[in-house]
């Protein structure tokens, strides 16, 4: 029995055609989107003690901003000793249902300082023209909307301690996005507040960082 060549062409090139759609659609491509969960911390933002009093923290909530779903999450506290003096973090990190990750501190400072000292106010940084707001959030501990002098990267926590020597421990900018070092911290209350610190990290130079109150 003879077989039509067009019949056998029309047939492989059919077969071809339906053979190739189906390994196209075995592997589909999928775009995911680049967002960032919400932690959200319950209680204070910022929690003063005193030196030997015990301390539970409040925790914090995850919103997720791809599900919507919200969930109670614990951060770290190992960190805090509460049986020396010190400024100490708990940290948040908790992803999204696409694997994104946010992280967030609270700082925990334990201190036996006056809550009648205060060295708020605004602070120039002459080196780099660069001004920095300090306010107080708690006992002790202080909040620097300007980390670097000149352009902000972001906000930092720096405690007095008690005995009036400054604390500026390695943290995780909250409003950054990024872990710092700060090394050879200093504070001067007299005749003029000013403080200043080191920044120990490539980039940063090994000057330290003064800044002046206005």
């Amino acid at each position: 029995m003879k077989i039509n060549k067009l019949t056998i062409l029309a047939s492989v090139c059919l077969l071809f055609v339906f053979g190739c759609k189906k390994i196209e659609n075995q592997f589909p491509s999928t775009v995911v989107k680049v967002s960032y969960p919400m932690i959200t911390l319950k209680g204070d933002n910022a929690v003063s003690i005193n030196v030997g009093e015990s301390y539970t923290d409040a925790g914090a909530t995850l919103t997720d901003d791809i599900t919507g779903g919200i969930t109670d999450i614990v951060g770290d506290a190992s960190g805090v000793n509460t049986a020396e003096e010190g400024l100490y973090f708990v940290r948040y990190t908790a992803a999204n249902a696409n694997g994104y990750s946010t992280t967030i501190v609270r700082p925990v400072a334990v201190t036996g300082i006056s809550d009648a000292f205060d060295i708020s106010g605004e602070y120039l940084n002459a080196a780099r023209g660069g001004t920095a707001m300090v306010t107080k959030v708690s006992r002790g501990l202080f909040l620097s909307d300007n980390v670097n002098g000149g352009g902000s990267l972001g906000s930092i926590y720096m405690m007095v301690m008690s005995d009036s020597t400054l604390n500026v421990p390695a943290q995780w900018s909250n409003d950054g996005g990024f872990d710092g070092d700060y090394v050879d911290e200093s504070i001067y209350l007299s005749p003029d507040t000013a403080y200043e610190y080191t920044i120990d990290a490539a980039g940063f130079g090994n000057s330290p960082r003064l800044f002046e109150k206005q």
